[in-house]
């Protein structure tokens, strides 16, 4: 049975203290308060007479109570169906798949459960395409560097987790490489001009708003510019200590390459026309691979660079040949090449002595034979007559230390002398000599000795190779540009054509882009974002600081979407509706192509950052209802008051009534709820032309309703609809089954809050669709409002005349804001008057102890409803903050004993189920109604808890952790807005022993 309610609890004590601190407000002079006074008597008599009549009031029945709250008009609220949204995937082989809005969802029966219905509540057209990229971007404004994050994995549900759309996290480098064989001569002794052409004229040279780099073999480093450079659009750098070979797109040869340090004011500052290379061998030069000296026929000798050498042995003669090797240099195509050619000091062998006809012949082998570089003589060569390789020769025919110069033939081939190959040159006596060996000679019968022309031949000390080249194309050019590389090298030789050496980055404004394996159909379609949306929600009028663009690549440009954006720029869940464009095209943008979306900061900034958790295609929203349409629920008979049931129950809100009635709606009338319900408010009947079906609106109560009113009452215990009595509303007019929904939806109730993946089964059969689930759990599902529930609130709702002033009437106001509120509790803020924060709790399923560990938290849209619901009912000057709770993570170690009664698992699992009931914010403490916000945990409580489990014969000891801390702690303080939060429970059998 139930009791009986207090509608005041007050006793006959509390009517006299009460009556005696009112004394000083209403009569300052009276100051005897003593029981013989006999004003204090007459105040005695009064509260007795007070109690008397309480006491008889609380004594009225639960059925008149509930009818005086129903005249007051606090009645129960319906119950709330749970909605999420499920994704569609299509077969591989789907085109465009419709949906219609009322398809039939089912939860997966497992272990002998009812599978649970859930509905589709929009209509929908599954596409054949998938998000296959999705990248966040942004450019740092000091540094102007461009930041970007691959979250395709979290958009996509691979990961868990959430990421910032508007942030990057990675830089983004921009390369322009260029390779070339010839770079392997680029040594420490050697110098590197890159000559850039574009056209126009800028105020910053090429080379200003780069950064070059080398590849030692393990890492890119910095090439160091010269002191010879740079020159305007020529940058001169000198060369490394070691330029080790690498692959780049696939080729493999010596690279140098540009990275873009500062972004370019204009695209065209980085449009170029050609880019050259000139390397120089300076400095030392390079030392020959190999040094032959061949006097006779085959007869070949070694020759060490690195010590004083004979080029032509001790008695050069005709044909004797000077072999130099060196394929770093020679094979060097279009390079001058310099021979330095150092003899020996006086003191260590005499300087050359040629003759006045001598005449050294350089070759060059063109892969059939030995082919004419140059004559020199001991004069040189005459500058009248260079040849046709330019041939000048400083040293005289090696008489003297100097240079020897000379274009590198391009028939110049590889060939083999003295069986190694290589690339070679050699200088051969033609004519001539370096003086005779002396000799003794019989002059009027004496020996004597005769050298008039001493044998001196050559004997240098050093001999180095040097070149240097007209600017020529590099072999390989390769830009690399959002994780794309693109083959420039054909462009990059040719004057008549130019590219884009960094692909520009025009997105000054934080971007994220999202890459679609094939192109939306022309017709409406939507993307679904779900935003992790653990804001706090305040009842200020904000507004929207800032502004979120939606944008399609349309080959060229970037064009707007036109979209209707549920999220309010990304500011909560929701759809982003528009209609698939048609001149969606194709783009490779960071290493893939796709048909590319994006969502671009167009100004304005976020007070909170937003938070993505998944970003869906084919995405539907649905309920935990079943609609039935086109339902007849009877025919009036044009009698007052009368009542017709739904088929079905409990009735949730939103269903459409329609009377058929025999005359058409007045013009008045017509117009008033065609404002109220639309265009469809008032057709005439299909079925029985010259009748009209009405649509007729619900209402709390008939008692303000005039006589021409369409209006009914819903009960939503019983499931009846009642209508007025032409006073009081109006009469449905007389007509046969006349009384009629056009859609009407049962279901709701906390079953309904499933967890992700559990809407898994369609009711009907698509062909071309594979599967459906829900990637989120359902929310928002509660039941009918109980009795007990409108009994506690309804003297509240009496109190607060629907004003929030108090503390106390935020929170009865923020229950009534939605029965889905099971508790909240109000704080002012401690140091700014007039703030408030308004904490609310869910309900959860509070019948089924499986549901105990999981944290009641508020979806973002219960918060909304409750802020709205306060913003209208508090005062102007206060500020509300609805929140969820804060939660305190603990867990508890138990060491017991435990007696002969009940099997161990049975008893630690009451034990669980016992302390997680006891904390847990509806149904914990000692009285079953919540834990307390702000009470702190303490051990004595758990001990107390645990010894009264069956079985259990001591409590050795309890231990409590703090999980945010870190901490072993005796008791745990809670904030006045915290809750605690029950993670884990662990527990240790001892025996009696071990707990004595």
């Amino acid at each position: 049975m139930i009791p009986s309610p207090n509608l005041d609890d007050r006793t006959f004590q509390d009517l006299v203290e009460e009556a005696k601190r009112l004394i000083p407000q209403y009569c300052p002079e009276w100051t005897n308060f003593n029981p013989s006074d006999p004003g204090i008597t007459l105040i005695e008599l009064y509260a007795w007479m007070t109690e008397l009549m309480l006491y008889r009031l609380n004594k009225v029945p639960e059925k008149n109570f509930l009818a005086f709250l129903d005249l007051m008009g606090v009645r129960l609220e319906a119950p709330k169906a749970a909605e999420t949204v499920v994704q569609f995937h299509p077969k591989p082989t789907a085109g465009t798949v419709d949906i219609p809005m009322g398809t039939g969802l089912m939860t997966r029966a497992e272990g002998g459960a009812r599978p649970i219905p859930f509905e589709t509540t929009e209509e929908r057209t599954v596409v054949n395409t998938a998000i296959n990229a999705v990248v966040s971007q942004v450019r740092e404004p000091r540094e102007g560097r461009t930041l970007i994050e691959d979250v395709t994995a979290v958009a996509n549900g691979e990961v868990a987790g959430e990421f910032n759309p508007f942030q990057g996290t990675r830089i983004v480098d921009r390369f322009l490489y260029l390779g070339d064989d010839r770079l392997a001569n680029f040594g420490e002794d050697a110098l590197l001009s890159v000559s850039v052409e574009r056209h126009g004229e800028y105020q910053r040279s090429f080379g200003q708003m780069l950064e070059w780099e080398y590849f030692d073999g393990q890492t890119w480093r910095a090439l160091q510019q010269s002191q010879r450079g740079p020159r305007e659009e020529v940058e001169v750098f000198d060369g490394p200590p070691s330029i080790q070979p690498t692959q780049i797109d696939g080729v493999e040869t010596h690279w140098v390459r540009a990275r873009l340090s500062e972004n370019p004011m204009d695209a065209a500052e980085t449009t170029i026309n050609t880019v050259r290379c000139k390397l120089e061998v300076l400095g030392d030069g390079m030392t020959p691979d190999r040094l032959l000296a061949n006097v006779v026929d085959d007869i070949y000798l070694n020759r060490d660079p690195d010590k004083h050498f004979l080029p032509f042995d001790r008695e050069p003669r005709i044909d004797t040949t000077f072999y130099v090797r060196c394929d770093a240099i020679l094979s060097q195509e279009g390079n001058i090449i310099r021979l330095e050619l150092d003899l020996a000091e006086p003191s260590f062998a005499e300087p050359p002595s040629p003759s006045s006809d001598l005449v050294i012949r350089w070759e060059f082998f063109n892969g059939k034979k030995w082919m004419l570089l140059g004559k020199t003589t001991s004069e040189g060569v005459s500058e009248k007559s260079p040849g046709r390789y330019g041939l000048m020769d400083g040293t005289g025919a090696f008489s003297r230390s100097g240079v020897l110069e000379f274009s590198r033939p391009s028939t110049l081939t590889e060939t083999h002398v003295n069986g190694e190959s290589g690339y070679w040159i050699r200088a051969r006596i033609e004519k001539g000599d370096y003086g005779v060996p002396g000799a003794y000679e019989n002059v009027d019968d004496k020996w004597v000795w005769q050298d008039e022309r001493p044998l001196r031949p050559p004997v240098l000390k050093r001999i180095a190779l040097k070149s240097t080249e007209e600017p020529t194309p590099f072999q390989a050019v390769r830009t690399y540009n959002d994780w794309c590389y693109e083959d420039e090298t054909a462009r990059a030789a040719l004057e008549a054509q130019e590219f884009q050496a960094f692909r520009p980055v025009p997105e000054e404004s934080p971007t994220l882009f999202i890459g679609l394996t094939d192109k939306f159909p022309e017709m409406e379609t939507q993307v679904y974002v779900r935003l992790k949306e653990d804001l706090d929600i305040g009842t200020e009028d904000e507004t929207r600081a800032q502004s979120v663009v939606w944008e399609f690549w349309d080959g060229k440009e970037w064009q707007s979407l036109l979209p209707r954006d549920e999220t309010q720029g990304l500011t909560r869940s929701g759809f982003v509706r528009f209609k698939g464009p048609r001149s969606l095209f194709r783009d490779e943008r960071f290493g893939k192509d796709l048909f590319w979306l994006r969502a671009r900061l167009e100004m304005g900034g976020f007070d909170r950052t937003p938070e993505i958790q998944r970003i869906l295609l084919n995405a539907v929203p649905v309920r935990n209802a079943t609609t039935f349409r086109g339902t007849t629920l009877g025919t009036s008979e044009g009698t007052p008051h009368q009542s017709f049931s739904f088929p079905r129950g409990p009735v949730l809100d939103g269903q459409i009534l329609v009377v058929e009635e025999n005359d058409e709606p007045t013009p008045a009338e017509r117009e008033s709820l065609e404002e109220e319900f639309g265009p469809g408010a008032v057709i005439e009947s299909e079925q029985n032309p010259g009748k009209w079906l009405v649509r007729w609106k619900e209402v709390s109560d008939l008692h303000s309703s005039e006589a021409r009113a369409r209006h009914y009452v819903k009960d939503i215990v019983s499931g009846e609809v009642s209508f007025g009595d032409g006073i009081h509303g109006m009469i449905p007019p007389k007509g046969k089954q006349n009384i009629q929904v056009a859609a009407y939806s049962v279901g709701g109730g906390a079953m309904g809050n499933v967890k992700a993946d559990w809407i898994t089964v369609l009711k009907q059969s698509f062909s071309f669709i594979d599967s459906v689930q829900n990637p989120f759990p359902a929310s928002g599902g509660c039941d009918m409002e109980s009795v007990e529930q409108l009994k506690r609130r309804g003297p509240f709702h009496l109190k607060s005349r629907n004003r929030a002033v108090t503390a106390e009437d935020f929170e009865w106001l923020a229950m009534e804001a939605s029965n889905t509120v099971a508790r909240v509790r109000a704080l002012a803020h401690p140091r700014r008057v007039g703030e408030v924060s308004v904490i609310v709790v869910p309900r959860g399923n509070e019948t089924r102890d499986d549901e105990l560990s999981e944290k009641l938290i508020p979806t973002p849209e219960l918060l909304r409803r409750v802020a709205k619901y306060l913003d209208e009912r508090r005062l102007l000057t206060t500020i509300v903050n609805v929140i969820r709770p804060r939660y305190v993570d603990v867990s508890v170690s138990l060491r017991i004993v435990r007696g002969s009664a009940g099997p161990g698992d049975r008893i630690k699992r009451e034990i669980v189920q016992n302390l997680r009931r006891f904390l847990h914010p509806l149904r914990g403490g000692r009285d079953g109604k919540g834990w307390s916000f702000g009470r702190g945990v303490f051990k004595v409580d758990l001990y107390h808890l645990v010894e009264e489990v069956n079985g259990v014969e001591l409590v050795d000891s309890v231990t409590l952790h703090h999980l945010e801390r870190n901490v072993e702690a005796d008791q745990i303080r809670l904030d006045e807005d915290q809750l605690v939060h029950l993670v884990d429970v662990t527990i240790t059998e001892v025996s009696p022993e071990m707990g004595m």
